[in-house]
């Protein structure tokens, strides 16, 4: 993530310091189902193994005080999932919109953060707003080659 983006976002939720673990942990975990979907990181070369570390970062996760204190983000996480899930059954698509569709929905897991620094932070539109197009910028460039291909 570009530093300065980062430290904002640190910035903000240092004032709550279980939003900032936890949303640690909830990006090591959609990173790492990702990882477990694609099976193309070099540095988990052990599906299974990954696919139990999942399980153990799930567990984590959902079990972490801040988030039962916080239980109105489970519709939001349960949200990320349902459309993460739709960008994999159409990201191969070869309906020129599905496809499209299923690249741009890939990017759906910052709605967590925005939805912290919204409800938690109390942060005006206009700040939410520009970072939410530096994170899915941010996501863009990170899932795409230089000419716009997916990867």
């Amino acid at each position: 993530m570009d530093i300065c983006l980062q430290k904002e976002i640190e910035k903000h939720l240092k004032q709550i310091p279980d939003a900032l673990e936890f949303v640690h942990a909830y990006g090591v975990l959609v990173h790492a189902v990702d990882d477990l979907i694609d099976q193309d990181n070099p540095a988990h070369p052990d599906f299974k193994i990954l696919a139990l570390d999942c399980f153990g970062l799930a567990a984590d996760v959902y079990s972490n005080p801040f988030y039962h204190r916080n239980l109105w983000l489970y519709p939001i996480v349960k949200n990320i999932h349902r459309v993460y899930s739709d960008s994999l059954a159409w990201e191969k698509s070869d309906t020129a919109w599905k496809a499209t569709v299923g690249d741009t929905l890939r990017s759906s897991g910052h709605e967590i953060v925005l939805a912290i620094l919204e409800h938690l932070c109390r942060l005006p539109f206009a700040d939410l707003r520009r970072i939410s197009l530096s994170l899915r910028e941010y996501s863009w460039f990170q899932h795409h080659t230089a000419d716009g291909k997916p990867i």
